[in-house]
């Protein structure tokens, strides 16, 4: 019985905190999934996504108009419109759409894979007034290529950071997603983020969503999340000494049904 009362006393002061972020909290950060391909097939995938996947996202007129809406009910310099996917670089009216997006005074960031991001493509989104770049980057190379499913990606990740970083996109950050491989691993990556040059590291725990939820070997138990914890804790504070920003964050609540 007490275990009954406990859940329903937080899942009700869960429904009133997002009842208050509603009605307390401004519009600040609008992401945009632009499609659901990829030109990966990573093994941790939370959407699935593919290269033939026939849901290639909104028409560009209709995520302009979708845009121009929100621009106007909001303050559009205000909101930071996030760029992710599936891979964004796919699309080859991205351009357009971010220029349509910096026309109506949003800022604009992008998450990518790093696999088409060339530096002629970094110069691209430099010119349009890109702020941020994060890029996956998911350990040491034979690592990164495991769980990025192609052998050859990280190369093509680490060329994607520089290129970002040579352009002038005033924020480049590296991201990694945390296997029970990558723990061991995670020092290395640390200084292979850093040699780089790259502003930020983030890591984070994989999602069970997708391919992820039918590769439960990817994710980490309590032992694993205890040992991600403290290792980046130690890690953050190297960061701080070596001009690294380094920050852990976590996927997704799982809620209280999910064993």
């Amino acid at each position: 019985m007490l275990r009954i009362l406990s859940k329903a006393f937080s899942d009700a002061r869960w429904s009133l905190i997002q009842d208050l972020e509603s009605d307390l909290h401004h519009l600040r950060y609008l992401f945009w999934e632009t499609t659901r391909r990829c030109n990966l097939d990573c093994l941790h995938c939370g959407s699935d996504c593919g290269k033939d996947d026939e849901q290639t996202g909104l028409p560009l007129d209709v995520f302009q108009g979708v845009l121009d809406r929100i621009a106007q009910a909001y303050e559009a310099d205000k909101i930071i419109l996030v760029v992710t996917g599936g891979e964004p670089l796919v699309r080859k009216d991205l351009p357009q759409a971010i220029g349509h997006a910096r026309g109506l005074g949003f800022r604009v960031g992008m998450v990518t894979n790093g696999i088409a991001l060339n530096p002629a493509r970094a110069k691209t989104l430099a010119s349009l007034g890109v702020e941020n770049v994060v890029v996956s980057l998911d350990g040491p190379p034979a690592l990164h290529d495991w769980l990025r499913n192609r052998e050859g990606a990280f190369e093509r990740t680490c060329r994607a950071i520089t290129a970002c970083l040579a352009a002038g996109i005033p924020t480049v950050e590296a991201i990694t997603c945390c296997t029970p491989r990558h723990l061991e691993a995670l020092e290395a990556t640390y200084e292979i983020v850093r040699d780089l040059g790259a502003h930020m590291w983030r890591v984070f725990n994989i999602f069970p969503i997708g391919r992820a939820g039918e590769n439960r070997h990817l994710l980490l138990d309590d032992d694993g999340i205890r040992t991600l914890v403290q290792t980046m804790a130690r890690l953050r504070a190297r960061g701080q000494r070596e001009g690294l920003e380094v920050n852990l964050s976590e996927e997704g609540h799982l809620g209280w049904h999910w064993d």
